[in-house]
């Protein structure tokens, strides 16, 4: 619960990837790193590969997570002692022509406000209703940096990079997406860094089809490359390790 992009069902626990427009670089991250229950481990599996581009890059999060701290470590120092909390302004039912535009109706499985304020607040958020019954939510304060359990490894774990550059629409400002827990939001500086980190340590393949990936959520981000159509590429998302 909680998720921003649209996706389709195909069965049971399977849906097709994001289904933003191909047109748009759907920068690194953490898959649902912007709530508490996010998944632990993604299956993909490409049904139609795409004629041209549509990779799905990936990268090391530790790795990030010690450039990062070397070249912008104020920064880092203040996620790691702060934590982060991510606004968006959810429309009511899909909106498919934007990144982020799964309704709240089907985003807390609700049909209406006051079923949609019950689960949300139970998730954690904070939320405020809007004309044209759009929904203002802001997470709870999440951590940024963690530590992951099976190997003590110190690691980048949060959605700056895809919240900041990715989180606009008509509704939405990427620039006040991603914010402090007293309010700050970040300088853009320090997603320049960011960005120079991911595009030097992440790696590439080319999807063929049946071709089947197994991610570690915790450890690896990834990214989507711009695509000519058509393009399938299904995905399963786990909790359980």
């Amino acid at each position: 619960m909680g998720g921003v992009s649209v996706r389709k069902p195909i069965v049971g626990n399977v849906f097709t990837t994001t289904e933003s427009p191909p047109d748009r670089l759907i920068p690194y991250h953490h898959e649902m790193a912007h709530v508490t229950d996010h998944p632990k481990f993604l299956f993909f599996h490409c049904d139609v590969p795409a004629p041209e581009g549509g990779q799905t890059p990936i990268a090391l999060s530790h790795v990030i997570y010690e450039r990062m701290a070397a070249i912008e470590p104020e920064f880092v120092k203040r996620l790691a002692a702060e934590g982060l909390r991510y606004v968006r302004i959810v429309p009511e039912e899909n909106d498919f022509s934007s990144a982020l535009g799964r309704g709240w109706k089907s985003t807390f499985f609700a049909e209406s406000k006051e079923d949609a304020e019950v689960k949300a607040k139970k998730a954690g958020f904070d939320i405020e209703w809007l004309p044209g019954n759009n929904l203002k939510t802001v997470t709870e304060v999440l951590p940024a940096i963690r530590t992951n359990k099976h190997n003590g490894r110190t690691i980048w774990f949060n959605s700056v990079l895809n919240v900041y550059v990715a989180w606009q629409d008509d509704r939405n400002d990427r620039t006040k997406a991603v914010i402090f827990p007293n309010g700050d939001t970040l300088q853009s500086s320090w997603v320049d860094s960011l960005t120079k980190v991911t595009e030097e340590i992440g790696v590439s393949f080319r999807w063929e089809k049946c071709d089947t990936v197994l991610i570690d959520n915790m450890q690896v981000l990834h990214s989507r490359n711009h695509f000519t159509p058509p393009r399938v590429i299904l995905a399963s998302l786990f909790k359980d390790e």
